[in-house]
């Protein structure tokens, strides 16, 4: 699963983030972040191998109510049914 989001809390506060995707994850990978100046926070984009791929709505509604995380979208990845 490929999983972009805007995080708008302090850098150091990404562990909070780490420890809900990787309740939900067998491999959890950040693909890039990106911060500029102008606007508060960071957007993130993370590769994910997902548990259970059938759970993917699950993480997605925790995570729009997860304090500090805005603008969630994920799409399925090529490979996602590989382990």
């Amino acid at each position: 699963l490929i999983l972009n989001l805007h995080w708008g809390r302090p850098l150091g506060e990404l562990p909070d983030l780490g420890s809900l995707l990787e309740r939900h994850s067998r491999r959890t990978s950040m693909a890039s972040q990106r911060s500029g100046q102008g606007y508060e926070g960071a957007d993130l984009a993370y590769r994910l191998l997902l548990r259970d791929f059938r759970r993917v709505d699950e993480l997605v509604s925790e995570l729009k109510t997860f304090p500090g995380v805005s603008r969630v979208t994920s799409l399925k990845a090529e490979d996602e049914n590989e382990v």
